[in-house]
């Protein structure tokens, strides 16, 4: 990829179009690191999770984690991507004290997935295709803690399994940028790569922009921002390199090619250092881990055990009638998708009943428990309810057996006391008249009580049948089928309602 400098004349904003160019770096969740059998683990007390070979002690040799391989099979099956046959990795050679082998085991010429692209769909409905170029394996470096006359190295995350992605520069503005990152948080999450907090560090995004002119091939120079740790500031940080960008080529300035990193603070990115010459990292073909045949058999074994895909479940939730709302909201976190999932898997008769019971009332709990410091957090995992449970109270409710407002006084009682929802409404008295040799006496019962309010429906007066209705109800003590109620009092009077 060549960048150069944009000739000063273009500088009419309209004219100048960003050119975007992502890479993305997570920990592949594994039970080992990526060439040594010390712990994948996080959070753990400094430099204990460290074997010989993460150090870099004389005579010690890279095993290959092939467990690692198998999730990036399985990432790039999910992006339409080539898988390549043969394993094959390089040493990157730089020093510096992260680093304790003096280079890094990566996949420079040889990736184990390339070309494949992942569909976004933007704020305004359009679908925006992004190609990503291609996507590696590669170990970490340990992490450093730099102090006011010291530096502390913990090299518990030297050699953690990362997967590096990076996409084709055909990013042409933030929004796109955004839900690029989004899309590949949502994949690596759901397929059980990496639990995608970017906040935590489990991902990263390094982020190339550059301006050029409307329908010109020629890139300007390109500036990169360094490890932007949520999807609201990888929208935001890149927003602002753009218009940096475009306002010092309108003022007759040139882009200069540097390091940049974004502010929180600030909102903006700011000059971590300006790069002069590309650094050399004299790659060759790492000679301690020979090429690597990846057999039929175990790359279609990764394949079938592949987890169902985001889009998968989109498709299934909308087919069962939940709109976008809906599905965006289950889609927020997999834990959700999962157990309401389960719950389908016991037939509802109504996903959008199912989907308020969970979303609504079940959630409110869990949300309200982790802001609430004096009382256990409830999860899904400690529920005092099945899924079965929750499917019988939609079922009752769609059935017409108990309303709305009722299911929630039931729910209340599975949630605090873990009763069954039949047990629940009967101990409430709340369970629906719907026989229609019970209906029709208190039907009766109140027309002829309520005659002058027959007589003003018979004229024209619409609000009469719904008071009409209320006083069954209230004859009945809440307890009359509200859809039974009124279809007897509208045939009483062989009204089309």
């Amino acid at each position: 990829m060549v960048f150069f400098l944009l000739p000063a004349q273009w500088i009419q904003s309209d004219t100048l179009h960003a050119v975007i160019c992502l890479h993305l770096e997570k920990f592949a969740i594994s039970r080992l690191k990526m060439f040594s059998a010390s712990p994948n683990t996080y959070h753990m007390s400094p430099n204990s999770q460290t074997s010989l070979y993460d150090l870099s002690m004389p005579g010690t040799m890279p095993v290959v984690n092939m467990e690692a391989v198998r999730y990036a099979i399985k990432f790039g099956t999910a992006l339409h991507m080539n898988i390549d046959r043969t394993l094959y990795f390089d040493r990157k050679n730089y020093f510096y004290p992260d680093l304790p082998k003096g280079y890094q085991i990566t996949q420079q010429d040889h990736p184990i997935v390339s070309h494949g692209h992942l569909d976004v769909t933007l704020r305004d409905g359009t679908i925006k295709r992004i190609d990503v170029q291609r996507a590696h394996l590669e170990e970490d470096t340990c992490k450093q803690t730099h102090l006011a006359t010291m530096t502390l190295e913990d090299y518990n995350r030297c050699g953690v399994p990362l997967l590096e992605i990076v996409t084709e520069p055909c990013i042409t503005c933030a929004e796109e940028a955004a839900k690029y990152v989004e899309g590949i948080r949502e994949i690596v999450t759901f397929l059980g790569i990496s639990d995608g907090r970017m906040d935590e560090g489990s991902m990263r995004c390094d982020t190339n922009v550059s301006i050029k002119p409307k329908g010109s091939t020629v890139l300007g120079t390109k500036v990169e921002v360094k490890n932007i740790n949520t999807v609201q500031n990888v929208e935001k940080a890149i927003a602002f390199e753009i218009e940096r960008q475009k306002k010092l080529i309108e003022s007759g300035g040139h882009v200069e090619q540097e390091t940049r990193r974004f502010d929180e603070k600030l909102q903006e990115t700011v000059l971590e250092r300006k790069k002069t010459n590309a650094v050399d990292y004299k790659y060759f073909r790492e000679p301690n881990i020979m090429p690597i045949d990846l057999s039929e058999k175990f790359i279609q074994n990764a394949i079938d055990d592949m987890a169902e895909l985001p889009w998968e479940f989109r498709k299934e939730f909308h087919d069962l009638g939940l709109d976008d709302y809906q599905t965006e909201q289950l889609m927020l976190d997999k834990k959700n998708v999962y157990y309401f999932k389960k719950c389908l898997a016991e037939k509802p008769l109504d996903a959008k009943i199912l989907w308020n019971l969970f979303m609504v009332g079940v959630m409110s709990y869990i949300n309200k428990s982790e802001k609430d410091a004096e009382s256990d957090v409830l999860t899904l995992d400690t529920l005092k309810f099945t899924p079965r449970d929750l499917v019988d109270l939609a079922n009752e409710i769609k059935s017409g057996k108990i309303n709305s407002k009722q299911g929630k006084t039931v729910l209340d009682d599975m949630v605090l006391k873990g009763e069954k929802p039949s047990k629940s409404i009967e101990d409430h008295g709340f369970e629906q008249i719907s026989d229609t040799s019970t209906i029709l006496p208190i039907v009766e019962q109140v027309i002829a009580a309520h005659q002058d309010v027959v007589d003003g429906w018979h004229h024209g007066k619409d609000r009469s049948l719904g008071y009409l209705v209320g006083q069954v109800m209230k004859e009945s003590h809440g307890k009359a089928n509200p859809v039974e109620k009124r279809r007897k009092l509208s045939s009483r009077f062989i009204v089309d309602c």
